[in-house]
């Protein structure tokens, strides 16, 4: 009786277990530009924080090629692979004046982008 009881509930968990897996979706980082947006804003208002950054920096953009683009070039300067020293912060902030600055001026051309976007709907 115990093994019949053992049985069904092993079944039942391996049932469950292989629905999940066929049914699940893999996850995925799929930020939008709005988001990407305000996280560069975030690094120079000193409102990011350290985790919410480094996902951002360690996670390929493969549905946006123009957040591809930023990504890549915050990842440059995150890993002193540009022109300007990489200096942290005070207060909290990630970077010193000089790299937020250059963190704004990715969300400038952020905004450009976002401002040229062709407006879609569908119905």
């Amino acid at each position: 009786m115990q093994f019949l009881a053992v049985f069904l509930v092993t079944l039942l968990f391996l049932l469950l277990l292989i629905a999940a897996l066929v049914f699940g979706r893999t996850p995925t980082y799929r930020p939008s530009r709005e988001s990407v947006l305000a996280l560069l804003k975030g690094v120079s208002e000193g409102s990011t924080d350290q985790q919410a950054w480094a996902v951002f920096l360690g996670s390929p953009i493969f549905h946006d090629e123009a957040l591809e683009k930023i990504r890549r070039n915050c990842y440059e300067f995150d890993e002193g692979l540009t022109d300007l020293p990489v200096k942290p912060g005070l207060h909290g902030r990630l970077y010193d004046a000089a790299g937020r600055a250059y963190i704004q001026e990715q969300a400038d051309e952020l905004i450009d982008i976002i401002k040229h976007t062709p407006i879609s709907r569908d119905f």
